[in-house]
């Protein structure tokens, strides 16, 4: 199972009809869960017109089983069943306190069932911002899928201190290992610890934004000569990646020059510029979006139902033509999902690729379709998937404990080799 958290530092950036979307467009050939982590009140419910018989608030306060907290479509909007293959774990329909501000147990007892999922792709919706309820459901080696928009332009300088957020939680859990019992600081390499405050406290700390974990480490380096931990976290850095997806725009040019080179250049500067970032692609502004979001219809799953009317339409034509001729009526043909074959053109073309569909979009009202963007982006995802340089979201979630064991298991061995 892979796993895709969705995620953004502002709230207002179409996160949601995002991450939605993006399961229907996976869930044609894969099976995919989404789940609703906007614990405050639950977001998927205002896009989706369906009733959601268990949600987590039944999981975690009536112990209802997390495989009986699955809701696959109601035939009332998926009729034909074109998209069986998703279900939805929905969050409470009100506040509920326990719910929204997990405890440690509850927290643990949520990773645990989630990891148990069988699903080939697990969506996970969070709510804006970045504090531990959001980062505990992030992947240790990068992003997940970062969603902002020019509708909102905090939201670039936000997504970009997400990616910071998420780096000092891993340096801070390093810091603590002794709350772990995995030892205590004594036993731990003193110089390592001290290497490790100066690094958090200089990075938490810094308002210069000509400064970044480059300048840090390099600095901390001179000092303290072939020490492990400098070593791991500058690997670390080299290895991390950056995902995102640029949501409601409609100007290719102006979203480049005041979003995208905005994001890269903040992370660059005031993070690593070591640091891998890959826009997945871009979802253009549409009016059918907000129109069918309104009518509780999510896009992807209006769009596949258009095109079946339309095939059924051109059936019926055929076989009424038929009919007239004498002639004997063909078998009415099983409704089928759209496939779509992925090549080794696009694989090496992916960016050229969608800067092309997006040119032609604009210069052409009939492919100015946001479809073809939630296709491109699922594509994009299994094609990263393949590749044995990048990853993309995580296999499962991590808890602290996790993590911590993983880092001890490398400092151990980088020590050996001091």
């Amino acid at each position: 199972m892979k796993i895709l958290p969705i995620s953004s530092g502002k709230g207002g950036v179409g996160k949601t009809t995002f991450a939605l979307n993006l399961s229907l467009a996976l869930a044609k050939r894969h099976k995919v869960v989404l789940l609703d982590l906007d614990t405050g009140t639950s977001s998927i419910r205002h896009f989706i017109d369906q009733p959601f018989k268990n949600d987590l608030y039944h999981f975690f306060k009536k112990k209802v089983p997390l495989d009986l907290c699955l809701t696959p479509l109601n035939k009332n909007i998926d009729p034909e069943s074109l998209f069986s293959n998703l279900s939805i774990i929905a969050s409470p329909r009100n506040f509920i306190h326990d719910v929204v501000n997990f405890s440690k147990n509850n927290k643990l007892k949520l990773i645990r069932e989630l990891n148990k999922i069988d699903a080939d792709y697990l969506i996970i919706d969070h709510k804006a911002g970045f504090d531990d309820d959001i980062l505990d459901f992030v992947p240790t080696g990068n992003t997940g899928i970062l969603v902002f928009t020019p509708k909102v332009k905090a939201a670039t300088l936000s997504a970009a201190e997400m990616v910071k957020a998420a780096l000092l939680r891993i340096f801070n859990l390093l810091l603590n290992l002794n709350t772990y019992g995995k030892f205590s600081k004594e036993t731990l390499y003193k110089r390592e610890v001290k290497i490790l405050e100066n690094i958090i406290s200089d990075f938490e700390g810094c308002y210069d934004e000509s400064k970044n974990y480059d300048d840090i480490i390099q600095n901390l380096e001179h000092k303290y000569q072939n020490r492990a931990i400098i070593q791991i976290i500058q690997k670390y850095l080299n290895n991390y990646k950056v995902y995102f997806v640029v949501n409601q725009f409609n100007d290719v040019q102006e979203s480049a020059k005041n979003i995208i080179n905005p994001f890269i250049d903040r992370i660059y500067n005031s993070v690593s510029s070591n640091i891998s970032i890959t826009n997945l692609g871009w979802i253009t502004e549409h009016e059918t979006i907000a129109q069918f979001a309104e009518e509780g219809i999510p896009y992807m799953l209006m769009k596949a139902y258009q095109k079946t009317d339309k095939k059924q339409k051109k059936d019926n034509m055929e076989t009424e033509l038929r009919r007239s001729l004498g002639l004997k009526t063909l078998a009415k043909p099983s409704v089928s999902v759209p496939t779509k074959t992925i090549n080794k053109k696009v694989a090496n073309n992916e960016m050229d690729r969608q800067l092309d569909l997006l040119k032609e979009m604009f210069t052409d009202d009939k492919k100015n379709e946001p479809e073809q963007n939630f296709d491109y982006i699922a594509d994009r995802i299994k094609l990263i998937e393949k590749s044995s340089i990048h990853n993309i979201g995580m296999k499962k979630i991590q808890t602290k404990e996790d993590i911590i064991n993983k880092f001890f298991a490398v400092l151990q061995k980088s020590k050996k080799k001091v």
